[in-house]
């Protein structure tokens, strides 16, 4: 946590935000203070009587470096205000979502992984489908060749619902490239 006045100086910091931030307040007096971007902005924004900043997304998350690792901290800029509405500063919160980044990261990274693999026998599937469908190895009844278009309709839908989940992965995996970068 960290509590800044109106001009963005900090007065107030935790343990926390002065390991990781890097401010520190002397003895009760206001530092100047670049907060790290995006940060920074949504700090400016709020202190110029802007709404709060409350991101919900790990896309939103900042990425810090503490110890030599990587943490992601997800901000929240909360102002501060007097009785009359008058601005007194603005607090800014940092959520560690560190630990949730990565197991969203690995949900998305299994879920990708499974639907590859998934892909390969469905495609032995849908190929062995195909060609009884064109009767080449021997005629159908009438119930077998419904019974296969059923399964080819079936494996057809499964195809395009593991073609829809890998698209997303890549689709979440390049947006948290960009965002944690």
């Amino acid at each position: 946590v960290v509590v800044v006045d109106p001009a963005g100086a900090v007065e107030r910091a935790n343990p926390a935000a002065r390991r990781l931030l890097g401010v520190h307040p002397i003895n009760g007096s206001a530092v100047s203070w670049d907060a790290p971007e995006p940060l920074g902005t949504h700090l400016a924004d709020v202190l110029k009587g802007g709404t709060d900043y409350r991101p919900t997304g790990f896309e939103h998350a900042v990425a810090l470096r503490e110890d030599g690792q990587e943490r992601h901290l997800l901000p929240r800029v909360l102002a501060i205000r007097d009785e009359q509405g008058g601005m007194l500063g603005a607090a800014v919160v940092l959520n560690d979502v560190t630990r949730f980044r990565l197991l969203d990261q690995f949900k998305s990274d299994l879920v990708a992984t499974v639907s590859h693999e998934l892909k390969t026998p469905l495609t032995s599937v849908r190929l062995a489908v195909h060609v009884l469908l064109e009767e080449t190895v021997g005629p159908l009844t009438p119930k077998q060749t419904e019974l296969l278009i059923d399964a080819r309709d079936n494996a057809e839908r499964l195809l395009a619902l593991i073609e829809q989940l890998l698209a997303l992965a890549r689709l979440q995996r390049a947006q948290d490239r960009g965002a944690f970068r």
